[in-house]
């Protein structure tokens, strides 16, 4: 029987692993409650990628981590539903990974039936940012680095909200080349994003949805547009609900608002045009 959550083939790019960063979302690194303490969310990571490396591929010795972990991680979950893998973790420095991964074993073997869920499930899934990210969108995620990655491979939103922005700003479509050109750029700005001051702190709040039950069920917020006396363009209240902003009173929304705005000037203030044809809509 066809498993819908089993891809028939693989898409030409594949967003598990970028350039500077890794994704985890599938395998629920962020279903944890510290996700918005990130010291504490990565030094737990951290300390669990020593685990699994410690036991040396060894399949008892990565069973009794499992069974730690699942005991352990229990009452750190978000969702009840949602499964957490213990072998995601630091595959290197800053690159959240599979660390069963068939590439990291010495003989090439694949221990993923290990996880919770299954080898098929782990080498067939590709999550739906396959489908809804254009190329250009991919190349300025693909410029991010760490942890922060995955949070933007799984928030298709904010990535088309701050596309649609810039786009605003330069008077013209953004292109691979772009992202290509002004990593550096790029990656400041993200460091300003993951620190965004205005942010909610509700860990249950991912981009402008609250994610509630033991299923993760959306639920849908008031947008911060009502705050505004006189209302920016859409995509720029958008912006600021994608980034998990809480304001406290209008004039802070309009100090939010000016600052995301800022940050945008800042990286493109030097870019010259491009002649390189956007991909189309999608």
């Amino acid at each position: 029987m066809h498993d819908s959550r089993v891809s028939e083939t693989p898409p030409s790019r594949i967003l598990c692993q970028g350039d500077f960063g890794g994704c985890g979302a599938c395998c629920g690194v962020y279903n944890d409650k510290d996700r918005k303490n990130n010291a504490a969310w990565e030094r737990a990571l951290r300390e669990q990628t020593q685990r699994v490396a410690a036991a040396n591929f060894d399949p008892e010795a990565l069973k009794q981590i499992k069974a730690a972990f699942v005991h352990r991680h229990q009452q750190q979950r978000l969702y009840e539903d949602i499964r957490v893998c213990p072998f995601a973790g630091f595959v290197e420095e800053n690159k959240i990974g599979c660390l069963i991964h068939p590439s990291r074993h010495p003989q090439q073997k694949d221990l993923r039936d290990l996880s919770v869920h299954s080898q098929k499930i782990c080498a067939g899934h590709f999550c739906a940012a396959h489908d809804w990210l254009r190329p250009e969108e991919v190349a300025m995620i693909n410029t991010c680095e760490g942890s922060f990655y995955g949070l933007l491979v799984s928030q298709v939103g904010l990535v088309k909200q701050l596309r649609a922005c810039m786009e605003s700003l330069l008077h013209r479509p953004l292109t691979v080349k772009d992202c290509e050109l002004h990593t550096e750029g790029f990656q400041h700005l993200w460091r300003r994003i993951q620190d965004w001051p205005y942010a909610s702190p509700n860990p249950q709040r991912f981009g402008a949805f609250v994610f509630i039950g033991a299923q993760g069920n959306s639920q849908s917020l008031p947008s911060c547009a009502a705050l505004f006396e006189e209302t920016p363009p859409t995509m720029w209240t958008q912006l600021l609900d994608e980034l998990e902003s809480h304001f406290d009173h209008p004039e802070q929304a309009v100090e939010g608002l000016e600052y995301v705005q800022s940050l945008l000037r800042e990286l493109i203030c030097d870019w010259g045009p491009q002649t390189v044809t956007p991909s189309s809509d999608r």
